[in-house]
């Protein structure tokens, strides 16, 4: 059987946002256009990142026949 999704929020932290801490800090900073980072870190995830975007059709699955093939477990 293969994987399907059933929904979702939000889109994805940027690459190296720094776990769920670092995302946390980096979500309250570009919220606040008075915060000391908001500009840093919308220049640095793109100006028009949104953390509420979420598009199913971007997801995808890798096929489990391939990611484990040869294990034995």
């Amino acid at each position: 059987m293969y994987p399907r999704l059933l929904g979702g929020e939000g889109t994805r932290p940027p690459e190296d946002v720094g776990g769920v801490t670092g995302y946390r800090e980096f979500l309250e900073a570009i919220e606040d256009p008075e915060h000391d980072d908001h500009d840093r870190y919308l220049r640095w995830a793109g100006w028009d990142f949104d953390p509420n975007f979420f598009n199913p059709q971007q997801v995808k699955f890798r096929d489990p026949e391939k990611t484990y093939q040869g294990y034995h477990g």
